[in-house]
């Protein structure tokens, strides 16, 4: 008789199950999926066999998977974008802990930020709220030892920015402007950044942080990072090569 009482599942098992909820978009695709996670989470911290320690990816997938979904009802006592950062805050422990196969990145940050957005519709202390996750957990990224802000991290935060506060608001103006110049200086304007911050930002303060580039001339130093996926912008820059350097007299920023 075969010994069906040893079988045990492996970094596989778990992998693959989980994956496969979190793709499932059913509407408990994000619970079923963070709910394996845990417990192979368990398993590994009961057993420490290195065998069953989750990996960036798997804490991802779960993170991403509480970022789409629709649903704004609590589960587990939270809602969808705190369900992500509990996620992400369990990653980051373990990986502290020494489980370096589950080192936090970029994605893990920004599908979390991303999650804080979907709060959109909701009440203006519902979205006070999921701003002030939304924004720890970008300026975590920025300081992080782990990862660094990407052109998506930078896209997905401006898009909070404009959904989550109000229009007009001295804050929303402030803070638009502080990640539109960063991202500047990093290099990670491409065209996502740019039509979030055009969202974001007022005519006023989007012509003054534009000054006299066009958006079909971005400065080669606003966008050296943006990777080949941006077809868009790597058209643009196709045709008209890097631009001559000078400096935004108004912004300070060199291109």
């Amino acid at each position: 008789e075969y010994p069906y009482n040893q079988i045990k599942p492996d970094f596989n098992s778990y992998n693959t199950v989980s994956r496969t909820w979190a793709n499932s978009h059913e509407k408990c695709s994000a619970r079923k999926a963070e709910s394996v996670l845990k417990r192979m989470e368990t398993s590994y911290k009961e057993t420490g066999d290195p065998s069953l320690q989750p990996d960036s990816v798997m804490f991802n997938v779960c993170i991403d998977a509480w970022s789409q979904t629709k649903s704004m009802a609590k589960t587990n006592g939270r809602l969808p974008y705190e369900a992500a950062r509990n996620i992400l805050d369990r990653q980051i422990s373990l990986y502290e802990d020494g489980a370096q196969n589950c080192r936090p990145d970029v994605y893990g940050y920004t599908s979390v930020v991303k999650a804080c957005e979907n709060l959109a519709s909701r009440s203006k202390r519902q979205r006070e709220k999921a701003f002030g996750v939304a924004e720890a957990t970008f300026l975590e990224l920025c300081g992080s030892d782990y990862a660094s802000a990407n052109h998506v991290a930078y896209g997905t935060m401006l898009k909070c920015v404009a959904h989550l506060l109000p229009q007009g608001s001295p804050r929303r103006e402030q803070i638009a402007r502080q990640v539109f110049e960063k991202a500047c200086r990093d290099g990670c304007v491409g065209s996502m950044v740019l039509s979030r911050f055009k969202e974001a930002a007022t005519p006023a303060l989007y012509k003054e942080l534009m000054g006299n580039v066009k958006k079909n001339d971005l400065p080669y130093d606003w966008t050296f990072r943006v990777p080949r996926s941006d077809k868009k912008l790597h058209r643009q820059r196709k045709k008209k090569g890097p631009p001559p350097s000078r400096i935004n007299k108004k912004t300070g920023l060199r291109p």
